[in-house]
């Protein structure tokens, strides 16, 4: 469904306005609460793209959300599994500077890998943690019926994870 407000996007937030109820677009969204808290939203690029520690390029897209706790920016990674990081700063905030701890906070994140692929003796290829340990994020996986878990911007299934683990049993 459309933005009722100005039709060219997503309807994606549903509020009140008017003692209706309205489906809108983040963009419609945000003005209106902005201009009820007295706000200027600043606006930032949609799009960012940054190299991991692989040298891969990354996409991600930008979304920036005001409400009356503060404003929240988020990078998500163009893909269905991606990528995703947060920032969240108080509504007096300098906002270039959250964009640009948003940013920093990408880069520190893409910069580390914590899966590689290696080879047992008969040449089978393998996942494996590199140092013991591993940052990620956890999904719902509404497609699959259970939980997994983002490493390295890829979907990982608490099998997976567990046989990645297997090598430090008992230590």
């Amino acid at each position: 469904m459309g933005c009722e407000w100005c039709e060219k996007r997503q309807g994606n937030v549903h509020t009140e306005a008017d003692g209706e109820s309205v489906s809108i677009c983040m963009t419609c969204y945000n003005q209106m609460i902005s201009e009820e808290l007295g706000v200027d939203l600043i606006h930032h690029e949609d799009e960012v793209y940054l190299k991991d520690d692989k040298g891969v390029i990354r996409e991600f897209s930008i979304q920036q959300k005001i409400d009356p706790l503060g404003i929240f920016i988020v990078a998500e990674e163009k893909n269905e599994y991606g990528y995703s990081f947060s920032v969240f700063g108080e509504l007096g905030v300098d906002q270039h500077a959250l964009f640009h701890k948003l940013i920093a906070k990408v880069k520190n994140g893409i910069s580390t890998s914590y899966v590689e692929e290696r080879k047992f003796p008969n040449g089978e290829l393998y996942q494996a943690l590199k140092d013991g340990s591993f940052m990620g994020q956890i999904e719902a996986g509404e497609k699959h019926g259970e939980p997994f878990i983002i490493i390295d911007g890829k979907p990982y299934s608490w099998h997976e994870v567990g046989r990645m683990l297997y090598t430090y049993e008992g230590r």
